[in-house]
């Protein structure tokens, strides 16, 4: 349901910009977008009360909330006044989920006619492109490629890790993935020299690794992190 909110909000950010009309907020847009469908506002209301309902129940229980409710909650205003994400930022990820999406190889027809129910839907993005996208949608400074950092290790479904929320386990297990997208993209020639230089046993230094990180933005990533593993 978030997904094809996001996806009509993106066409219709796209169509305002057109006309040189403002964007919307997305809790107005919501009830255009459910007006459209049901046809009758208090169908409308009526439909987003029962979203807001299953937020704040979610809120409320135990539960861990997914980042992506979590931020969805946020844009609507339908948080505390202080956690509140204003429209500026609703557009920077909505640009950078419709730039990454279109970043990701299609799937053939074969791959398409297979896929499995369960797969249908599935709207994650792989940590790569959630990286990426984050760095787009993100100023540069190092605060804000560290929020980015933090936040994909802290929720990004980790195979082996999910019951842990939070350590270096899951930092590492992200920034080494990170590291290995920029060296099979050969996008990392820094870093591929200093490997070959390792290999061949060749002094590589920490302040060598430090500069190879800088240039794949990645130079925000805690020491602690990687430094007894270098």
């Amino acid at each position: 349901e978030i997904e094809a909110i996001y996806s009509a909000k993106i066409g219709a950010d796209q169509m305002a910009d057109a006309l040189g009309l403002p964007r919307r907020e997305l809790l107005d847009f919501a009830i255009e977008f459910y007006l459209d469908s049901l046809g009758r506002m208090e169908l409308a209301e009526e439909k987003l009360c029962s979203i807001l309902h299953c937020l704040l129940a979610l809120e409320r229980s135990s539960q861990r909330i997914p980042l992506k409710v979590s931020l969805f909650a946020r844009f609507l205003a339908f948080c505390d006044y202080s956690e509140v994400l204003p429209l500026v930022v609703l557009s920077a990820a909505l640009q950078a989920k419709r730039s990454a999406h279109a970043a990701l190889p299609r799937p053939s027809w074969r791959e398409r006619q297979t896929q499995t129910t369960d797969s249908q839907g599935d709207e994650s993005l792989p940590l790569a492109a959630a990286h990426k996208a984050a760095l787009q949608a993100l100023p540069t400074s190092d605060e804000a490629l560290q929020q980015a950092f933090s936040s994909l290790s802290h929720y990004a479904d980790i195979e082996g890790l999910e019951g842990i929320q939070q350590g270096r386990e899951r930092e590492l297990t992200v920034f080494l993935h990170l590291l290995h997208d920029q060296l099979q993209r050969d996008a990392a020639p820094s870093l591929r020299a200093l490997i070959y230089r390792a290999e061949h046993r060749g002094v590589v230094t920490a302040q060598d690794f430090r500069e190879s990180l800088q240039q794949l933005q990645l130079h925000v990533v805690d020491e602690a992190v990687w430094h007894r593993r270098l």
